[in-house]
């Protein structure tokens, strides 16, 4: 838009509306600041200063200030702002460090900070030095703050109260970094809290902080390292059953799919089940018999199952000491959940880890089911039997096409309905379209009659 002249006046013929106090003489010359030039400007236009650094000088004129409490302010004009080397600071940390000392400070390194410039300080970790002259903190707490001023900080070694002790940590401990390696035992405090609680070291992060995997299933990131404690340094917690004291001098391996009885959830008993993963840390992913599952668990909550007695004997209690192979389309019976009677289906899959996917005849489907909990339909005496026109089919395998009219049993029940073949799958079971409108997936062969 045109602006008339007349509603113009210059500059200079005006009188200020808003003038700072000691900024009389820099009015007749233009002032400029740098970016990252430490500075104190009227918040807001307000009549009291407040410290901060010069984050953008813009083509305008006007300036970006992050201030040292936080707050942050786009284009403040010259005018409002004055160099912090000229006036008296507004607040000095209690640690004697004039302004004149600019602090500086590196990635990892340990320190003490006024939290949300608060008067006591807080032990953490610097996790990132800004252009700016600003750090981003990482507390010991869990707690992050970004682009804290450098006079809110002071080196941890350099401070003297420490604000959070660990028990067994002493004052040599400090001076000197503790590394810990992934895969390593420890024992940690567990959110800054006084107990310490056994884990292994998912993480080393660059910063100097450790990721946890507690034996009791927690997980906890970026852990000081004046949190943790060598697991071999220090009294266990939670102590192993006599059976596996031996064990403990060597480190115990168990592969994929290895049967192997674990304590679930780190309690006193052992339960059956199959490592399904060995991860690097030292730690394993277990499927439990009765269909629990559990990652991260420590070897040292893990035995092997051929050194332990069964908590569960199946009847044909012989087959253990070979491991028993189904193929897929099998007809089968499995102790279905791991309950004590059999129920008849079809393999469905085969895993890789000596497991069994199982889709049973009334209609149920069942994964990673243990081969123990499975035998052979031809091997055992038959649970459901079928109407007396069909013994003679039992002989050899029933086969349907798709479209063939049949009558089926309906979720295994003893009465037959009438209905449609509507899908044959390669497994040996059917899809059925009844006439009465219902539909049933994956229908064992002997469920089936012409």
């Amino acid at each position: 838009p045109f602006v008339a002249a007349d509603l113009i006046r210059s500059k200079e013929k005006s009188s200020p509306k808003k003038k700072s106090e000691d900024t009389t003489e820099d009015e007749k010359k233009s002032k400029k600041f740098k970016e990252g030039e430490k500075v104190e400007a009227q918040y807001k236009g307000k009549a009291k200063f407040y410290p901060g650094v010069i984050s953008r000088a813009r083509l305008n004129g006007t300036y970006d200030i992050d201030y040292d409490d936080g707050e942050k302010e786009t284009g403040v004009a010259a005018e409002l702002i004055r160099s912090k080397d000229k006036s008296s600071p507004k607040k000095k940390s209690s640690d004697d460090t004039t302004d004149d000392d600019v602090k500086k400070f590196k990635e990892g390194e340990k320190v003490e900070c006024l939290y949300k410039g608060k008067s006591k300080y807080f032990p953490g970790v610097i996790a990132r030095a800004r252009l700016n002259g600003t750090y981003d903190i990482d507390y010991d707490d869990g707690e992050k703050e970004k682009e804290v001023a450098a006079k809110l900080i002071r080196s941890r070694e350099k401070s003297n109260s420490p604000k959070k002790k660990a028990n067994d940590t002493s004052d040599d401990d400090n001076k000197r970094t503790r590394k810990f390696k992934e895969g390593e035992k420890v024992e940690a405090q567990y959110k800054g809290k006084s107990k310490f609680y056994p884990g292994v070291i998912a993480r080393a992060r660059l910063n100097g902080t450790y990721d946890i995997d507690y034996d009791d299933g927690e997980k906890e990131k970026e852990v000081a390292a004046d949190l943790i404690r060598s697991k071999e340094a220090s009294s266990p917690k939670k102590k192993k059953p006599a059976d596996t004291s031996d064990d403990e001098k060597k480190p115990k391996k168990f592969k994929e799919g290895e049967k192997v009885e674990a304590q679930y959830k780190g309690k006193a008993k052992f339960y059956p089940g199959v490592i399904s993963r060995a991860r690097l840390n030292g730690t394993y992913d277990i499927d439990y018999d009765d269909g629990e599952k559990e990652t991260g668990v420590a070897a040292e909550f893990i035995r092997s199952k051929d050194k332990s007695s069964p908590k569960k004997k199946s009847s044909d209690s012989d087959d253990d000491k070979k491991s028993k192979k189904f193929k897929e389309g099998e007809k089968i019976e499995a102790q279905y959940k791991g309950k004590a009677k059999y129920y008849p289906g079809v393999i469905a899959r085969a895993r890789l880890n000596g497991t069994y996917d199982i889709d049973y005849d009334d209609g149920e489907k069942e994964k990673e089911v243990d081969g123990k909990l499975i035998r052979s339909k031809e091997s055992s005496s038959p649970k459901k039997k079928k109407s007396d026109d069909t013994s003679e089919d039992d002989k050899k395998p029933k086969k349907f096409k798709e479209g063939e009219k049949v009558e089926a049993q309906y979720k295994g029940k003893a009465k037959f309905y009438p209905g449609v073949i509507s899908r044959a799958r390669l497994n040996g079971t059917y899809d059925i379209d009844y006439d009465d409108g219902e539909k049933e997936t994956g229908v064992a062969a002997d469920l089936i009659r012409s």
